[in-house]
């Protein structure tokens, strides 16, 4: 988009749409590394549609648990949901980025996340970078 270029009913509604996404993550990812261990949040009245989506979530008990063990996999997935909304703003800007360098972002995020966690559980113990020589 050059600087003289109008803005169209649509490239705002990308734009302002992408923002509300990149802050909405941007706040998820702050949350789940500042708050307070035990924090709660407040209880809400859930309608039918929540409690079917509960009940069908109940049956992936094995990976919540999975996920939950393992914090680094909950901000990587906040992490690709961000990357996800920069590409509404990119496109209401009228500057394309090619879906495949998303996923490729994405897969090789996940890739170097199950070779940590790998390392992890097979070293037993933390994984821990080295010290920087100095003589």
């Amino acid at each position: 988009m050059a600087l003289g270029d109008q803005i169209s009913g649509r490239d705002l509604i990308l734009i302002s749409g992408g923002l509300f996404r990149l802050a909405k993550r941007t706040f998820e990812i702050h949350d789940k590394l500042e708050r307070e261990a035990g924090h709660a949040s407040a209880r809400v009245g859930a309608n039918f549609a929540e409690v079917v989506i509960q009940i069908m979530l109940f049956a992936c008990r094995p990976v919540g648990e999975f996920v939950h063990e393992r914090p680094t996999l909950k901000i990587l997935a906040l992490s690709s949901l961000l990357l996800i909304a920069v590409s509404p703003v990119a496109e209401g800007l009228e500057f394309a980025i090619p879906m495949g360098y998303i996923y490729f972002a994405m897969g090789f995020s996940v890739f170097v996340e199950m070779l940590t966690l790998w390392l992890r559980e097979r070293a037993a113990q933390p994984l821990k970078l080295r010290e920087r020589y100095t003589p």
